[in-house]
């Protein structure tokens, strides 16, 4: 903000409002916004002495007789320390020594907000000069610390800055917008605790009306399209407070699950997963059949699997993996279906467990024996001396985890993002492969 410093000298005693940041004992501080952010420019300023506290004092009541004096003549804080922080519970300082734009952290951090009307409490800003205050309850008269001078109060316009541009600030609330982040034809959204005293515009983009007032801390919209919609909440000044991306309607799922391509027939669960649906969405069912007959594999899903499903199969042939979607408005969408082959070989992976698929925040790879064709026995010995190393991959080739001469290893996986991932398991020679979801 372009602002004006504004040196009042009185002529004959030469008194000026403006801070000398050249005294001895001044000292770098550091103070931070609501929002955490520091207010540079800051300083620990020492007092002046009491003559010239006295002299001050007397220099405003003679040039200022309509203002009241609240607090004596200090140097140790000024307006925008006062106004932004000192009323806020702070210690005094000096903001903006040799600078006049220190105090818009307050303001452009998102701490607080601009308001169009005067209120009470609020913090005031002299756009026009270099200066703030805060508001009282009596409309129009601010309380503000005029530089090294007393704290006075007075009207808004009987100060010795430029009056010109007021504008006004209060705290930023804590609030969101409540609501679905999908509807069919109409949904309700408001904002949970809205400050007393702060008015607020709702307005949305595409084929969108308001079933009712477009004001106020509740409203209700309908849209009979498929499409992705704005909600936004402004306040009185037009300024942007909220924003709320909406989808409406029922969009389609172009979309294959993904999952193990070349599964076995020895007893292994198998995780199919498929993308979060845009829609508000009642059911995901999964359909995973035989292409010659139409035999169903064994299927498990539901939460925690809510778009994912462990399947089991019996027998070889191909199979169409497919999730059907139930929507909310009671529709079926079927997503692209994923042409997988069964077979009964690869044995020796059943010489291995791995569970949970999908995982959460652990995955344990175990050796088992080889219960495979043979169903060779295996003791507690061998188990625990088996010698094999295990890597947990990403779709770029990125190893995330590896452990190997443990059984059984288990892999922390709670900072992985959801996805698809492989399973190398290396045995001296041979490498067995394999996809595991994460899904948190």
């Amino acid at each position: 903000m372009a602002k004006r410093i504004i040196l009042v000298i009185a002529a004959i005693v030469g008194f000026a409002i403006s801070h000398s940041n050249t005294l001895q004992g001044q000292t770098l501080t550091y103070i931070y916004t609501p929002k955490g952010s520091v207010v540079s420019d800051t300083y620990l300023d020492p007092e002046y002495t009491s003559t010239e506290i006295a002299a001050y004092n007397n220099y405003v009541a003679t040039t200022y007789p309509l203002a009241t004096k609240i607090a004596d003549a200090s140097h140790t804080y000024n307006c925008h320390a006062y106004a932004w922080h000192m009323t806020e519970g702070g210690n005094a300082v000096w903001i903006g020594a040799s600078s006049s734009t220190a105090e818009d952290i307050y303001w452009t951090d998102g701490s607080y907000m601009e308001v169009c009307n005067p209120t009470f409490p609020a913090k005031v800003s002299y756009d026009s000069d270099d200066h703030s205050a805060v508001t009282t309850s009596t409309t129009g008269i601010f309380r503000s610390k005029w530089g090294p001078w007393p704290l006075m109060e007075h009207d808004k316009d009987y100060t010795p800055y430029n009056s010109s541009s007021l504008i006004y600030y209060v705290r930023t609330p804590s609030i969101s917008i409540s609501g679905p982040s999908a509807f069919c034809e109409t949904a309700t959204y408001s904002i949970d605790n809205l400050p007393t005293g702060l008015n607020v515009t709702w307005s949305a983009t595409g084929n969108t009306i308001f079933s009712g007032p477009n004001t106020g801390s509740t409203v209700t919209i309908a849209n009979s399209s498929t499409e992705v919609i704005t909600l936004t909440v402004t306040n009185d000044c037009g300024i942007t407070l909220l924003t709320k991306n909406i989808q409406v309607g029922t969009p389609s799922f172009p979309y294959t699950p993904v999952g193990e391509l070349h599964p076995n027939v020895f007893g292994d669960s198998y995780g199919y997963y498929a993308p979060d649906y845009a829609g508000a969405v009642y059911e995901y069912k999964w359909h995973v059949n035989r292409t010659t007959d139409g035999l169903s594999a064994s299927v498990w899903n539901g939460p925690p699997l809510v778009n994912a499903a462990d399947v089991v199969f019996n027998f070889p042939g191909y199979y169409i993996v497919q999730v059907e979607i139930i929507t909310d408005c009671m529709e079926s969408i079927w997503s692209d279906p994923l042409l997988i082959e069964v077979d009964n070989s690869g044995a020796e992976w059943r010489s291995y467990s791995y569970f949970p698929n999908p995982a959460n925040k652990e995955l344990t790879i175990q050796y088992v024996g080889e219960q495979g064709a043979e169903k060779t026995a295996v003791t507690e010995k061998a188990k625990a001396t088996k010698q094999f190393e295990v890597l947990l991959i990403d779709n770029k080739g990125n190893i995330l985890r590896s452990a190997k001469n443990s059984n059984p290893i288990t892999f922390n996986t709670h900072d992985i993002s959801d996805g698809i991932y492989y399973l190398h398991i290396k045995e001296k020679e041979k490498t067995v492969k394999k996809q595991i979801i994460i899904k948190h």
